[in-house]
């Protein structure tokens, strides 16, 4: 995913299955919060230049969890 100006967003989305999962709850973190943050819902805030890898892990015990890469490219304006 690739994200081009600071402050814009992007809504990622992660499933549990199976359907009748007990534990369907779901933690979203960044690998580098100075490029990219994520909240609880999954939507990503460009913050700088870089890359983040923005992980989902799965909180019924199970380790399953599912990652994406994040670039941010945010281009230099001159006066």
């Amino acid at each position: 995913m690739k994200l081009t100006s600071k402050g814009q967003t992007a809504q990622l989305s992660a499933s549990v299955l199976p359907n009748n999962a007990e534990n369907k709850s779901i933690v979203w973190s960044t690998s580098n919060a100075s490029v990219a943050t994520v909240d609880n819902n999954g939507i990503v805030t460009a913050v700088a230049n870089g890359n983040a890898t923005i992980t989902a892990a799965a909180l019924d015990g199970s380790g399953k969890s599912g990652s994406c890469v994040v670039t941010v490219e945010i281009p230099h304006v001159s006066n």
